[in-house]
């Protein structure tokens, strides 16, 4: 018995960990090694490597965590995707990639397996959970967080006459009062220091802004004035909410507000004001760094709901006297109008407010990360191509030479405009990647694809793959879109927009959007990189936007070539 003693000692204090530690390593061996190579349903394709590091024995210590998620959001978008195309997916076109937590993902090349399930198979796939979710904190329910393929179908269809082409051409005048606006506050800024040689203006927060005015007075007949007021409570709040979407901030924010029930705490005010109270009793530490984060995004999140609910009171059609859709052309009247109507009797869910205000806020957002980023993307690649920023220019000058805001389809014919806007959207697409999630299992092309895989869409590497593109794909060059290689088809090859269902429904309005924006700018400045040898410095997130702002050398033309 007293043998025995020491014995149960050091079993009772190492029994636990012991089996834990077992237990860990034979979850680690079973996810890594033995279910991906045996078990997994997607084993059929090639499977790159845990993890990005650089030594295989932080790999094998690593990957099992976080996966190939910091490679992806730490690195440039596209560039890690092109190296798993051309080492592991040049048979079958899909490649498997391990995401945080031992999730397998599936990245799609195939052009045959995208149309076959974006097109053909679309009511099979929804956005993830884990995607969903996260951006219901900030959204609400709306048509990127709604997990019912019917209901997304619905929401898609609420909208679509909004943004038609006969709704677009009969309001280019509010796309060109916020260009002109914009022209006007560029100069504001350019012209106490200009030279010669002009001065570095740093352009993206002021695309956000022009951006943000357009879609908010185009969807929601609300002009915010961002541009004019450079304190705009909308402007800031959004601002902010896109700022956290990089790298370790956006897994932070991910992990904490999918916890049940905190990330509903958090959102509202009594939760982010507890936050505020308590970063206010730590000392200054990367701790109370996070909880300014929560608590900057929280807030920005709020006021960002408040002002949707204000939009959506105030733009009624009742209230404003209106008894049809067609009478606003807005995206809130097309919205009200369904719910007034309650079309929604057929279907098993029912359309509320606050599914109106979640499409409220998702188009506003929709409207102001993606179309800012191409805009700053756009004038950045004319800085650094001039002679196709002066063709640009002369063009341009032609077609406003008696008329300084030309009708829809005289911007739609200028060729030279559209093959600049189309290659900046190509090499730089203002969201680089998708996310879907199968709703139900399937074969596509051959492949088992199980309910609940998560397929990722890889837009840039697809938009800029020298198989199809050529060897100079990723190299600006709008004369491509003149002559475009035999055979080439753009619909499966250029996928800024995305395809099918999912694809973004004011495709037409953003095109329409940056041809007038980048036209006005074009013709009243000259643009040239801020610096020897600048190249674009990108943040990855669910919106690619530009780490430094995007800094340009901007001297105002004298000689605009315009009539008034």
């Amino acid at each position: 018995m007293v043998l025995s003693q020491p014995f149960m000692a050091w079993g009772g204090y190492w029994a636990i960990p012991a089996v834990v530690l077992l237990a860990f390593v034979s979850l680690f061996f079973y996810r890594c090694v033995f279910y991906p190579m045996y078990l997994s349903p997607l084993r059929y394709a090639s499977r790159a490597p845990l993890s990005a590091s650089f030594s295989p024995f932080l790999s094998f210590l690593l990957g099992p965590f976080s996966g190939q998620f910091l490679a992806v959001t730490k690195g440039e978008a596209g560039i890690i995707q092109d190296d798993w195309l051309e080492r592991y997916a040049k048979d079958k076109g899909v490649v498997r990639v391990l995401g945080p937590a031992w999730t397998e993902r599936l990245v799609v090349f195939n052009p045959d397996i995208w149309r076959k399930i974006l097109v053909e198979g679309h009511d099979n796939y929804i956005k993830p959970r884990t995607w969903r979710n996260p951006l219901k904190i900030f959204l609400g329910e709306g048509i990127f967080t709604v997990g019912s393929p019917e209901c997304h179908t619905v929401l898609r269809k609420m909208i679509n006459p909004a943004f038609s082409l006969i709704n677009l051409a009969s309001q280019t005048d509010r796309f060109y009062e916020v260009a002109e606006a914009l022209v006007d506050a560029v100069a504001e800024q350019i012209e106490p220091a200009q030279s010669s040689t002009g001065c570095v203006l740093s352009v993206y927060p002021w695309m956000s802004r022009a951006a943000l005015d357009i879609i908010c007075s185009f969807a929601y007949s609300h002009y915010p004035k961002a541009l004019r007021d450079q304190h705009s409570e909308l402007a800031m709040a959004l601002r902010t909410s896109f700022s956290a979407q990089n790298g370790w901030k956006q897994l932070i924010l991910t992990i904490v507000i999918s916890i049940p029930g905190l990330g509903s705490f958090l959102k509202s005010e009594p939760g982010w004001r507890t936050v505020e109270f308590i970063t206010a009793l730590i000392p200054q530490s990367p701790l109370s760094d996070l909880f300014d984060l929560f608590v900057s995004v929280m807030k920005s999140a709020a006021i960002t709901r408040r002002i949707a609910k204000d939009i959506m009171d105030r733009e009624r059609p009742d209230s404003l006297g209106l008894t049809s859709k067609w009478q606003t052309g807005s995206v809130i009247a097309v919205m009200e109008n369904d719910l007034e109507r309650d079309k929604a009797d057929s279907y098993r869910f029912k359309i509320s407010e606050d599914l109106v205000m979640g499409q409220i806020v998702s188009l506003m957002v929709a409207g102001y990360g993606p179309t800012s980023s191409s805009m700053s993307w756009t004038l950045y690649f004319l800085a650094a191509n001039k002679d196709a920023q002066e063709r640009l220019r002369q063009e341009v000058r032609s077609a406003t030479a008696n008329n300084s805001r030309p009708e829809y389809q005289t911007i739609k014919s200028l060729k030279w405009l559209d093959c600049v806007i189309m290659e900046s959207l190509r090499i730089l697409p203002g969201i680089p990647d998708v996310y879907l999630e199968a709703n139900t299992t399937e074969h596509v092309a051959g492949m088992l694809i199980p309910k609940g895989t998560v397929l990722y869409f890889p837009v840039r590497a697809v938009n800029t793959s020298k198989s199809v593109w050529g060897p100079d794909a990723e190299e600006y060059r709008p004369e491509r879109w003149l002559n475009r290689p035999a055979g080439l088809n753009v619909r499966d090859s250029f996928q800024s927009f995305f395809s099918g269902s999912h694809g973004c429904a004011g495709k037409t309005l953003a095109i329409m959007e940056l041809k007038i924006v980048i036209a006005k700018l074009i013709t009243n400045f000259e643009f040239d990189l801020a610096y020897e040898g600048q190249v674009p410095k990108l943040t990855y997130a669910f919106v690619m936007i530009p780490k430094d702002d995007m800094p340009l050398r901007v001297r105002r033309l004298q000689d605009t070539g315009c009539s008034e």
